[in-house]
């Protein structure tokens, strides 16, 4: 068995990182940990919609997303790499008469959709017409990528809209990871 003590690594290219035991060191991250997406609703959404099947990737300018991306099919999240990954919702919840409400909601299933557990809900409720933006973040342990997904519903409950829009984000689904699980 071999040791070597060093103090300093240098790349031997700038801009390439340094390997070490197959785990790339570069700018600062161990590994290519960088995974971040956004989905918005590119229109409006009016009635229950379980799971929301319209989300796309924003096109404005500068937006983007890093890594290997989120998989979106069929309305189902699928996750890039296990690990901490914080989920974000933002809803526009538009009632169109007064006491009227609907929710936008995260759902969770470990079982690769045999079942769904609602985790995490936006809820509007006010005078007609009086549009309201939520937010919500939550945290997901993903261990397992072919069974661990994320679903996204709208619950109109009564004269209710969940407002969508191509050239910005009126409502929308964030991921991030965070880390090793």
């Amino acid at each position: 068995m071999s040791t070597i003590n060093v103090d300093n690594i240098n790349e031997y290219t700038s801009g390439d990182g340094v390997t070490v035991d197959g785990v790339l060191i570069k700018d600062g991250y161990v590994g290519n940990t960088v995974e971040v997406d956004q989905y918005l609703l590119p229109s409006d959404i009016s009635s229950d919609t379980d799971p929301i099947t319209t989300f796309q990737r924003p096109t404005g300018t500068l937006q983007t997303y890093a890594g290997t991306g989120m998989t979106y099919t069929s309305g189902i999240f699928s996750f890039p790499k296990t690990g901490i990954w914080k989920v974000s919702i933002m809803g526009k919840i538009n009632p169109k008469q007064t006491g009227h409400s609907g929710y936008m909601v995260i759902q969770t299933t470990d079982n690769n959709g045999s079942s769904y557990d609602s985790i995490l809900s936006l809820r509007n409720e006010d005078e007609a017409n009086r549009r309201s933006t939520n937010f919500g973040t939550t945290y997901l342990d993903i261990t397992d990528i072919s069974n661990h997904k994320v679903k996204i519903s709208f619950d109109e409950v009564s004269d209710c809209a969940l407002e969508g829009g191509s050239a910005e984000i009126a409502s929308g689904v964030f991921f991030e990871r965070l880390g090793d699980t």
